[in-house]
């Protein structure tokens, strides 16, 4: 397979399980994909139901778009970095602190928040919205359970660390 341009050796399953949050919260995928299945309902919002017309508004529609597309640049850019922190045969796990992760150290989740406002936005719909809020308390709650993971993996570099980096907005949180 592909990455980047480059081919990329296979995932040991300890350094899958780790890259994917499954180490910090088992079964937290579970959650995460019954709630993809409910973002379905936007679709049927926006092509048939038409829940709430009045969020049908082309500059919002517009400003989602955009989101969506800086959200897609920011996941290749966080991809490459954690691809090559989970790449390789060393056993050891190492603390990524490069790319999105100088700036905030949850940058996928902080891209999924993004990304749920942002479908929201596009397809005008009011179901779109109102999973926003579940799949924020889903993420957050990963965000605490890594958090608390990191910090017994790492101890005192991933104190340091925390201490310069936002959990997933920079100046705010």
């Amino acid at each position: 397979m592909l990455l980047a341009g480059r081919s990329k050796e296979s995932i040991r399953p300890e350094a899958r399980a780790e890259r994917f949050g499954s180490t910090a919260a088992p079964g937290w995928e579970y959650l995460a994909l019954a709630l993809t299945f409910a973002d379905l309902a936007v679709y049927l919002d926006y092509g048939h139901w038409h829940l709430m017309p009045s969020l049908q508004r082309p500059g919002a529609q517009a400003f989602g778009l955009v989101l969506h597309l800086a959200v897609a640049l920011w996941g290749r850019w966080t991809a490459r970095y954690l691809a090559v922190a989970f790449s390789g045969a060393s056993l050891t796990p190492a603390l990524v602190r490069s790319g999105p992760f100088r700036y905030i150290r949850h940058p996928i989740y902080a891209g999924a928040i993004v990304e749920k406002i942002a479908v929201a936005l596009v397809f005008a719909s009011l179901v779109g919205w109102l999973l926003v809020i579940p799949w924020c308390v889903l993420l957050f709650r990963q965000v605490r359970r890594e958090e608390l993971h990191l910090h017994k993996l790492f101890g005192t570099e991933y104190v340091a660390y925390s201490r310069k980096t936002a959990r997933l907005l920079p100046g705010i949180y």
